[in-house]
């Protein structure tokens, strides 16, 4: 039941991103996501046709890159983004004519690589110094800081705009640990997860 009535409010976000639009039934509706697990429910509802019953066309855009989705969304390539908050309020302070049809929360980890772990303990304080990849100016960047304020300790962060290209850093020791959404976090060969915000109960 609560699978069921989560696809209904994609299906009623959708909706809502066409009526601000005022388009007609047969106009498809783009929307652009990054490589995580929160487009998931995106993408299973329209494999299994929700979509469709709805008399809605969906296509869904997949992005490593932060900046290459809002610039698609700017340029008007795809006609939503799914967010957060921080490049959301960004936005709208350039001067964009943008609307928050739906909010979601999304869960990021910060990973050590294989190398790294075996030189901090348990204690997140170990890891005080330590260089961070991340995507700067964005709500990554201000997940690191917050655990890095929150526990008295200082972090060099690393701008790497790419989730791919954070997650080959990371596994060729250029940077020590990255903060990364779930499927990327999975992959980190042998890697040790330090934090993630769920957990810590800050939710963005």
């Amino acid at each position: 039941m609560k699978k069921v009535m989560t696809i209904i409010c994609l299906i009623l976000s959708l909706v809502l991103l066409t009526s601000c639009k005022k388009v007609n039934k047969e106009s498809k509706i783009t929307i652009g996501f990054m490589s995580s697990i929160g487009a998931v429910p995106y993408i299973y509802a329209l494999e299994e046709g929700y979509y469709a019953d709805a008399g809605l066309e969906v296509e869904i855009k997949i992005f490593t890159n932060a900046n290459d989705r809002d610039a698609a969304l700017i340029g008007k390539h795809i006609d939503a983004v799914n967010t957060d908050y921080v490049m959301f309020a960004s936005l709208l302070e350039q001067g964009y004519k943008l609307k928050a049809t739906v909010t979601t929360e999304d869960q990021f980890f910060i990973v050590a690589n294989k190398n790294y772990k075996n030189s901090i303990t348990t204690d997140v304080k170990s890891t005080d110094g330590a260089k961070v990849g991340t995507f700067e100016n964005g709500v990554l960047s201000y997940l690191v800081e917050k655990l890095a304020s929150d526990n008295d300790i200082t972090y060099q962060l690393v701008g790497i705009p790419m989730i791919p290209a954070r997650l080959q850093a990371l596994e060729s020791n250029e940077i020590d640990m990255a903060i990364l959404p779930d499927p990327s976090a999975s992959k980190v060969t042998d890697g040790k997860i330090i934090w993630d915000n769920f957990s810590d109960g800050v939710y963005v």
